[in-house]
């Protein structure tokens, strides 16, 4: 996808592959059921073998003939190829989740860190057992419609968690009603209940700025919430940590500034004016109230 909007990785490494070099026409391809352990496919060509695991034989199907896959030919298939082709599947499994344990352990070992006695004292403590070290908005301190606040903070355990706490972020002013967004730490990979007491975790927690919102200031805070719902409250008093503060900015749409670019269309004729009120890059809609 990169390469087809022409952008350039200067840094670090993605992996993937590019969707404009030709590829084999036998290649491989390769499917895994969404629930674990039920079953994996490899297809070349009109050629398609099911994996089941230890569910049930392994299915073989022509896809040429029988798009819908309702007549197994698996008996049709030598059985060493057959057990090839399984433990070739297994091995491409085995791979992928190598990748993503690879880099699950890699977001583990940057965002978990000792426990150190320069560290600064908390700001604030929820529900008597999680520090907040520090947590600061990411940023230019400007966004619009439809764009993300993203706020980095420094936890840390008391001690030790026997259930699973969500991260909250809670955008107010400029929408109705307060916008929340809550996420087990680190996208998952470090619930609660696996935090070492004394250890620092640093996270990031996200929040989507509504498509309606008015443009000027959004208030940003942060909190801690139960799965199920319920706010864990803060030792001093209060569900939420203020952070900062974004500021929404509404900027004219491309099209719509490129007509207003235009030369006259005949000769004589003057380009329009531009209404008084419509935002532009540099000037932010103040008079906008949203609907």
């Amino acid at each position: 996808m990169l390469e087809l909007v022409g952008a350039k990785v200067e840094a670090g490494y993605l992996p993937g592959t590019s969707l404009l070099q030709p590829v084999a026409g036998e290649r491989a391809l390769y499917h895994s059921c969404w629930r674990s352990h039920r079953c994996l496919s490899e297809r070349i060509g009109d050629e398609k073998v099911i994996d089941h695991y230890r569910e049930r034989s392994p299915q073989v199907f022509d896809l040429a003939k029988d798009p819908s896959e309702k007549q197994d030919v698996a008996r049709s298939m030598a059985k060493e190829l057959l057990a090839t082709r399984v433990d070739r599947m297994r091995t491409w499994r085995a791979a992928v989740n190598g990748r993503y344990e690879a880099l699950r352990a890699a977001s583990l070992a940057r965002a978990m860190h000792p426990a150190d006695a320069a560290e600064p004292p908390a700001v604030a403590t929820f529900g008597g057992v999680i520090d907040a070290l520090g947590c600061a908005v990411d940023g230019d301190g400007e966004v619009v419609r439809g764009d993300y606040v993203w706020v980095k903070c420094r936890w840390r355990a008391r001690e030790e968690l026997t259930s699973a706490w969500k991260v909250a972020l809670r955008l107010e002013g400029g929408v109705r009603t307060p916008e929340e967004k809550s996420s087990a730490p680190l996208d998952g990979l470090l619930p609660t209940f696996r935090w070492t007491p004394g250890q620092v975790v640093e996270d990031e927690v996200f929040a989507q700025v509504p498509l309606f919102a008015r443009a000027g200031e959004l208030k940003v805070a942060v909190g801690w919430t139960r799965y199920g719902g319920g706010h864990i409250a803060r030792d001093d008093g209060g569900e939420w940590l203020d952070v900062g503060a974004v500021r929404v900015v509404v900027k004219a749409p491309p099209k719509l500034k490129a007509q207003l670019a235009k030369p006259p269309a005949s000769k004589g004729a003057s380009a329009p004016e531009p209404p008084d009120d419509l935002p532009t890059d540099d000037v932010a809609a103040e008079e906008d109230e949203g609907p």
